[in-house]
């Protein structure tokens, strides 16, 4: 009877240390598990918000090529008085879309290299828009002096 008992005994602490360790497993699981998930839940929240960001920055550049070709426009076909103003407008509705659309993504930036770098443009491009409207004023009275000298 007291080997029974021990046996039983036995049997019990054997069964007792079998569902401890069992339990203990499967809540090291699952909690492995929702870490892993709250994991890849913050990483794919990161890779979509920096996709947003790098679509917005080949946004800004699409807008900033097609300024430039206004420009070119402007130079090229600007003899024309009509002309010259359409594409002139077009390139300030460009430039103002650039500059715009830049400053908000350079709100949404984190300080860092990035934010550092879109700032550097941002700044650029102002000096930019002023040699544009400086050369715009050069062009203007270049061609007003080859225009009169061509007249009789």
């Amino acid at each position: 009877m007291a080997l029974q008992r021990r046996e039983s005994s036995l049997r019990s602490k054997l069964l007792k240390a079998y569902f401890f360790s069992a339990t203990t497993i499967v809540a090291v699981g699952a909690f492995s598990f929702l870490s892993l998930n709250t994991a890849l839940t913050s990483y794919r929240q990161d890779v979509d918000d920096m996709q947003v960001k790098a679509i917005a920055v080949l946004h800004i550049q699409s807008q900033f090529k097609v300024q430039v070709q206004e420009w070119k426009n402007v130079l090229l076909r600007g003899k024309d008085s009509q002309k010259r103003d359409k594409y002139w407008q077009s390139f300030q509705e460009k430039e103002t879309a650039v500059r715009q659309d830049a400053v908000q993504l350079a709100s949404s930036l984190p300080v860092g290299k990035a934010k550092t770098k879109l700032d550097e443009f941002i700044t650029a491009h102002q000096k930019m828009a002023q040699g544009y409207r400086q050369g715009l004023a050069a062009y203007l009275e270049a061609g007003a002096i080859l225009i009169s000298a061509t007249k009789p």
